[in-house]
């Protein structure tokens, strides 16, 4: 179940599972099939609208429990 971008989330849901993933990403991105998911995200193909460049989109969960993975992750981006 994907949703459009700017509805609102329901916060009844269960905290152990990814909330609902938007079909779009700032109005621009078309979000397509996933590519991978961890502990706390989801990845998937996204594609640009005009361009139809694909891209990588990140989602992450804001209820997960993060801590020294995400920071983990930070450091290593932070070397490109």
């Amino acid at each position: 179940n994907q949703r459009e971008e700017g509805e609102e989330e329901d916060d009844s849901s269960s905290d152990s599972g990814p909330p609902p993933v938007p079909s779009t990403v700032v109005g621009l991105y078309h979000v397509k099939d996933l590519l991978g998911s961890g502990s706390y995200s989801v990845v998937h193909r996204g594609v640009n609208k005009e361009t139809n460049q694909e891209v990588a989109v990140k989602f992450e969960w804001v209820k997960a429990e993060k801590g020294r993975r995400l920071l983990a992750e930070a450091r290593f981006y932070e070397r490109f």
